[in-house]
């Protein structure tokens, strides 16, 4: 039965402790549920852009957090995909055990449309230099997937759990095409079944960018101290660490402003008039001709009635005229 080597280093400790420190004062901030939906957009914009970026590809920032918002018409399936995926992460952490067909079917909902189709949901059928050989990946695969629904994994810490998980996953490399993402959606369904809920607040990725070279070395570690994770869970451990306190300092600074809200009164908003104020926070401005995508199933005129009461509350300003008025924040 596979069984992962590794030893828990003072460094692996310290980073843990870190996380669970961090976890502490998420879950303990009060913050608007607005400011939250924010905080989810913000982190599921960073994993698609930081993401598609690792992979030598340059997606623009702002067509990503508009597929995200949904304030587009356009349909990207690159960056679909992988909201796609993520919605099918968050409901594989509600499932009591993982299996096989379920990392097929989030590459399957990865690839879909953009590979042809005997790379979705396949195993990889072609020899990489220093990754598992085809003949072997369903045998590596089936014996992580064991061990995840295994006491001992059970056991374990899951900041270690989905790290070990993570660096395995890039070690076989299942997949010919968006093995990378995958390999880190998984991991993120392990700490959000184990109840790190906060961590749909971080992007992982954005730290693996920041030290590609650190990445690419930490995982080799694990062929060439034949199958010890240590370094690499040292170096995993580091990054979630870093990007739970990145998610603490912004926490913190919405919390700051949920207490002005409270203050002020502002904060008996509907849905609607909610997604309004986070529209003009994010870009700015909302004009008249971007109602329909904003609210596609909302009459103008109940755009309007939201928009005079929000000018009501003092929080927006009209300028302009007729057709032609903009909405800004004051």
């Amino acid at each position: 039965m596979y069984a992962p080597d590794y030893t828990i280093t003072p460094n692996i400790l310290k980073n843990i402790a870190s996380i669970e420190y961090n976890r502490s004062v998420i879950e303990n901030t009060s913050i608007l549920p607005n400011f939250e939906n924010r905080l989810i957009k913000e982190a599921t914009t960073e994993f698609i852009t930081s993401s598609y970026r690792f992979l030598g590809e340059n997606i623009n920032p702002q067509e990503v957090k508009m597929h995200v918002d949904r304030t587009t018409n356009s349909k990207n399936p690159k960056i679909l995909n992988v909201i796609r995926a993520i919605m099918q992460t968050d409901l594989l952490a509600d499932e009591q055990e993982f299996e096989e067909k379920s990392l097929k079917k989030v590459h399957r909902t990865m690839a879909d449309g953009l590979v042809p189709s005997r790379y979705i949901a396949k195993f990889r059928n072609r020899k990489m230099p220093r990754k598992t050989d085809p003949e072997e990946i369903l045998a590596e695969v089936s014996e992580l997937v064991d061990w995840m629904n295994s006491l001992d994994a059970m056991d374990t810490n899951p900041v270690l759990v989905s790290g070990i998980v993570k660096g395995q996953l890039e070690i076989t490399y299942p997949f010919e095409y968006f093995n990378f993402i995958v390999s880190g959606l998984i991991p993120r369904a392990i700490l959000l079944n184990r109840g790190y809920n906060f961590m749909r607040y971080t992007c992982v990725e954005t730290y693996y960018n920041s030290s590609k070279r650190d990445y690419e070395y930490k995982l080799q570690s694990i062929l060439e101290e034949e199958g010890d994770f240590t370094i690499w869970l040292e170096y995993y451990a580091e990054s979630v660490a870093a990007q739970t306190a990145t998610a603490v300092e912004k926490v913190k600074l919405y919390a700051k402003d949920t207490k002005l809200a409270k203050a002020s009164g502002r904060i008996y908003l509907s849905k609607r008039q909610e997604k309004i104020v986070e529209y003009l926070q994010d870009y700015g401005l909302l004009q008249n001709k971007q109602f329909s995508t904003l609210f596609p199933h909302v009459s103008e005129d109940t755009v309007l009635r939201d928009l005079k009461k929000l000018m009501d509350a003092g929080l927006i300003a009209k300028r302009g005229s007729t057709k032609s008025s903009r909405y800004e924040l004051r």
